[in-house]
């Protein structure tokens, strides 16, 4: 793989590529985040169980962690499929 470069040495960086990921990553977490907050919710059932946070916690600290890295995989990959690779 050739590193394209511009007359001064520098990379190459299509920002509209990098701005299109940020768009789209932050669309991801946000419509996987309502997912996970609804999904909670669903399960939250406070007459049945003493203590219902206790569990509400964990999971949802594992759901944000699981969105945001399925978000930032989503955004960088779209970014990287969209740059155009121009040579001089």
């Amino acid at each position: 793989m050739r590193l394209l470069t511009t007359q001064d040495g520098l990379p190459r960086i299509s920002w509209g590529a990098v701005i299109a990921g940020v768009i789209l990553s932050l669309i991801a977490y946000l419509i996987m985040s309502v997912l996970g907050t609804a999904i909670d919710a669903s399960l939250l059932a406070p007459v049945s169980q003493p203590n219902p946070g206790r569990d509400f916690g964990f999971g949802s600290g594992v759901w944000v962690i699981i969105t945001t890295a399925l978000a930032v995989f989503v955004g960088s990959y779209f970014a990287g499929r969209v740059a155009r690779a121009r040579e001089s």
